[in-house]
């Protein structure tokens, strides 16, 4: 560790994920693989394909779909955020995890290699690994997508039962326990299917949150319908305050505290918390709980509220109102409360009844997800300039999300979706989907089916293809030629100025095989 500490190009995060490494068998009783050293003699970068790409956009408005290999993807978007002047990193990352299943092999997506005859009409994920390959598969992006997060970024991971235990134990590892924001708990089923286990209906997913520093993290609250019935009752502060709510000022279930255990005189009555006097002397000799009555607001702050009119008697008991429109100081308030992570009537059939829409067809992607289930998470984001990762982009659901959401809020959030092209995904499903939606009819100038009641998002896509070069290069001309490459992909990514070195790509862009591996 010292010598690594004293390294001139090492950075606290590689200091820190080698201390990880060392420690991590006496945290959690057993290790995972250590992400691969890139030791083949290849660069990757990615290149413009001006035919896959349609519409205007500047840098901050660019829309993105990268095809190739996700691992050597991701570093090249490493490359370019850090290259970049202004709002460097990701602000949500959303993964669709290809889960580790026998689903695959039932159903016909178990590519091996390119050689092989699949049908390009269905696309399924190739999710058939061990446990072990699959929980390592997924360890090397997951250290790079939390590179690639913004210091106040956050990432939603879906995920089945049969692997969110691990994956959560993963996760912990690479973000830290400490941002672990929650566990939501998706119903993707109205009913038990034949996949389900022999004893339980299983009706749902998870959905694993964490945030890249919680110290740092917003999450816009849910707004209260207040005029739901509950606030019922009315007095002469209507016109200002609207209707309100009583709300028990006495409570037994917060830490006692001594100072909030006081008698309220009113018109010659005596109040104490819990209604029982004695009780209250004997609090105050020590006799009470670690949880007991006590008021939950200050003696001072009682008798200001009393004033104002915030305060009412009924039955022998204090209450505090609780108006529609003002908080406890008269301030013009929007009533809101903390998201649940239950994540409720957006089933998993809405997704595919929507690109069934966009295709015209049955089945051209198994179980996408619900455009709506992806902008619920998005939204929990206030930031309407958000940028949006999603590296394992499948049908393309997340681009369409982010779009759907712009056009409600009128945000100017951009994706970045990465898809490998197996069975032609990438261009016959991905971008068919975007460029349906986009302009309301396809690629070869046929209807849409959605268009028909959705007004078509007319936005733009760039997209790039992930290329691969030799890099045992002994001409100057050569090199001189890669590096005019990676220079123009830095440029096409609005990173001003560029002017990458040999030495920062051989550092940065080594990809995960080697050329023709």
């Amino acid at each position: 560790m010292e010598a690594l500490a004293n390294l001139k190009n090492s950075s606290e995060y590689l200091i820190e994920s080698a201390y990880q490494l060392l420690i991590q068998r006496v945290k959690i009783g057993f290790t995972f693989d250590s992400a691969p050293t890139t030791k083949t003699d290849t660069i990757a970068f990615l290149q413009k394909n001006e035919q896959l790409s349609f519409g205007q956009s500047t840098p901050a408005t660019q829309n993105t779909l990268i095809i190739g290999e996700n691992y050597d993807a991701l570093k090249n978007l490493i490359l370019i955020e850090e290259s970049k002047q202004e709002h460097k990193g990701f602000d949500v990352i959303y993964l669709d995890l290809p889960y580790n299943t026998e689903r695959s092999a039932v159903e016909g997506n178990r590519v091996a290699d390119n050689n092989e005859k699949i049908a390009p009409s269905k696309f399924i994920y190739r999710d058939k690994f061990s446990r072990n390959g699959w929980l390592n598969m997924m360890k090397e992006r997951l250290v790079l997508a939390r590179q690639l997060l913004a210091e106040n970024g956050v990432i939603f991971v879906s995920i089945d039962e049969s692997e969110q235990a691990y994956l959560k134990i993963l996760m912990d590892e690479i973000f830290g326990e400490i941002n672990f924001v929650t566990n939501f708990v998706w119903q993707n089923k109205n009913d038990g299917s034949g996949s389900d286990t022999k004893n339980i209906r299983t009706l749902t997913e998870s959905i694993l949150m964490y945030a890249k520093n919680i110290n740092l993290l917003e999450i816009k609250h849910e707004e209260i319908d207040v005029n739901d019935g509950r606030y019922q009752y009315k007095d002469e502060y209507f016109e200002e305050r609207g209707l309100y709510q009583l709300k028990q000022l006495d409570t037994p279930g917060l830490t006692y505290v001594k100072s909030l255990d006081y008698p309220i005189t009113i018109d010659g009555q005596t109040f104490v918390p819990g209604s029982d006097y004695q009780k209250h002397l004997d609090r105050h000799n020590g006799k009470h709980m670690f949880n007991d009555h006590r008021w939950r607001w200050s003696e001072q702050k009682f008798f200001e509220n009393y004033e104002k009119g915030f305060i009412e008697i009924k039955n022998g008991k204090v209450y505090a109102k609780q108006y529609q429109f003002v908080d406890n100081n008269g301030s013009k308030i929007v009533r809101k409360r903390k998201q649940s992570n239950l994540i409720l009537d957006i089933h998993g059939a809405i997704g595919t009844k929507e690109i069934k829409q966009i295709f015209n067809k049955d089945r051209v992607f198994e179980n996408p997800k619900p455009v709506g289930l992806i902008s619920y998470l998005i939204e929990l984001i206030p930031n309407k300039n958000a940028k949006i990762l999603d590296f394992f982009a499948g049908s393309g659901t997340t681009g369409q999300a982010t779009l759907e959401i712009n056009r409600k809020d009128g945000g100017h959030r951009i994706f970045t979706l990465v898809t490998n092209n197996e069975n032609d995904i990438a261009r016959k499903i991905t971008f068919e989907r975007l460029f349906r939606i986009n302009y309301g009819k396809s690629t070869q100038n046929e209807r849409v089916d959605w268009a028909a009641k959705n007004k078509p998002y007319e936005a733009n896509l760039t997209t790039f293809d992930i290329e691969y070069k030799n890099i045992g290069i002994t001409s100057k001309e050569d090199l001189d030629l890669l590096i005019k490459d990676v220079n123009k992909m830095l440029s096409d990514f609005g990173v001003r100025t560029p002017a990458i070195t040999s030495d920062k790509i051989l550092a940065k862009l080594r990809s995960l095989k080697a050329l023709g591996g």
